[in-house]
């Protein structure tokens, strides 16, 4: 496989300066092409999503994950890539540089990519090597040569998360099972200050069901795990054990056969109850999205195509998100 091209696509280069106040809020997609032929490309919004470069980047290899790293107003993504690390400083014209790891991760790259910090907000980012080559970490993410293994050599790490709890700040790692086994589920490591006094994994897989971990959502004490095929998990962090209960038949999500019960909950996320609104539970699969209240209870559908009810509007009026300027043509070419 060869290494990404390291060019930004010409044209397109005029693009509004963000105005969501979070680097995380600039929305950043990234688009698989054909593997075999395209590469992948990468597409950039500054705008939360009202417009995009479809084509910042392109990649001769595929594009598995993305994290955002530095300040709002020099914001630096980070690309796990099949061909290793690379950073692209977003407001430049070009791939910055590939960020090595160590030479038997980058030569076979990275399924993903996770940038937080310490409790004292010292910038962290961890990896998670392809052919389970484990997790890789660095205090020191822009430095080459300053990630150190971490251990979990040996198991099939796909997702990386952060959460904090009583003071704390935790990297969790999900696992992909194969075979058809109720697999590992996940992991969780404390991350101190220091990267010398960093310890060994937490295995958090007792009553684990569903095969592959796919993702993570923390709120609170709670923490929830998006499964292949047992839905949504969930487990109490003050508990000891740490353990998963999987939800009941009518939770809500939608059905796929009996020997795998739900459809794979592919992404999570929850939000505390506030100004914002009520307590909130979402999660994401290949049937759509799903919502329930933070509280628990069974999810409904909200991202449904077909609606019972119905609005009607006289003709010629348009349906508007917000004031538009609408000019009319007629035939004959004029306004």
């Amino acid at each position: 496989m060869t290494a990404p091209a390291g060019k930004a696509s010409p044209g397109r280069r005029a693009v509004r300066r963000p105005r969501c106040g979070r680097i995380r809020a600039a929305p950043v997609w990234a688009e698989g092409g054909n593997h075999t032929e395209d590469g992948s490309r990468l597409a950039v919004s500054f705008d939360c999503g009202e417009t995009w470069q479809s084509d910042a980047i392109r990649f001769d290899s595929w594009i598995y994950d993305l994290a955002w790293l530095g300040t709002a107003a020099d914001p630096v993504l980070l690309i796990a890539t099949r061909s290793g690390l690379y950073s692209w400083k977003v407001r430049s014209e070009a791939l910055q540089r590939r960020l090595p790891v160590a030479a038997g991760v980058d030569a076979v790259g990275l399924y993903a990519v996770l940038a937080t910090g310490t409790a004292l907000g010292r910038p962290v980012v961890a990896v998670a090597a392809r052919e389970q080559r484990g997790v890789w970490i660095s205090y020191d993410p822009l430095e080459p040569g300053s990630f150190v293994a971490t251990g979990l050599e040996g198991s099939d790490i796909r997702v990386l998360d952060a959460a904090d709890l009583a003071g704390g700040r935790y990297i969790w790692a999900g696992a992909r099972a194969t075979g058809g086994s109720a697999g590992e589920g996940a992991f969780r490591l404390n991350l101190p200050e220091r990267p010398q006094d960093l310890d060994a994994w937490q295995p958090l897989r007792a009553r684990w069901r569903g095969g592959s971990c796919l993702g993570f959502a923390f709120l609170g004490t709670r923490a929830w795990a998006g499964s292949f095929d047992a839905g949504v998990l969930e487990a109490g962090l003050g508990a000891d054990p740490i353990a998963w209960t999987a939800p009941e038949v009518d939770i809500g999500l939608p059905f796929r056969s009996r020997e795998n019960l739900f459809e794979p909950v592919a992404a999570l996320a929850a939000r505390a109850a506030g100004p914002g609104g009520p307590g909130l539970m979402m999660a994401a699969g290949p049937r759509g999205l799903y919502a329930r209240g933070a509280g628990g209870g069974p999810f409904a559908a909200t991202s449904q195509t077909l609606f019972e009810n119905e609005v009607r509007l006289p003709a010629p009026w348009l349906f508007a998100s917000e004031p538009h300027l609408v000019r009319v043509i007629g035939s004959d070419g004029t306004p």
